[in-house]
């Protein structure tokens, strides 16, 4: 089984910026502020870390988008309905139920849940398209 790095690559870059724009303040990022009690105002310190920070979350949806095209290969999905369909599955099964413990056990709200479920969603189903398409 072949891993197009450069598929992967460039799916991880479309969905990270994706992601950038649904948390940004032109579409649901006060929304997701508010929810998830993070503050605008930060202190030199926090400053001095977001860089870390934006790189090792470039590394964590890299490596999600790196073994959905590993699974997209393991059952020779080449269409895109079928892209979309194994994003849909591995979105449900993983992506959004990985999120229902921090719901319950930490006091997350369902706002909150539904907020980040609804980025996940979209954030499969765009893979799912690019990297069927790649092949």
């Amino acid at each position: 089984m072949d891993i197009n790095i450069l598929a992967v690559f460039v799916t991880a870059l479309v969905v990270y910026a994706l992601g950038a724009l649904w948390y940004s303040p032109l579409l649901f990022g006060k929304q997701w502020m508010k929810l998830s009690g993070v503050h605008p105002d930060m202190n030199p310190e926090q400053k001095k870390r977001m860089g870390v920070k934006y790189f090792l979350h470039f590394v964590s949806v890299f490596i999600t988008v790196l073994v959905f095209d590993f699974v997209l290969g393991a059952f020779t999905v080449v269409t895109i309905g079928d892209g979309l369909l194994a994003g849909v599955i591995l979105w449900l099964g993983f992506a959004l139920m990985n999120q229902v413990s921090p719901t319950l056990w930490e006091g997350k709200s369902w706002k909150l849940f539904l907020l980040n479920g609804a980025y996940s969603l979209v954030f499969f189903l765009v893979a799912g398209i690019i990297l069927t398409l790649w092949v």
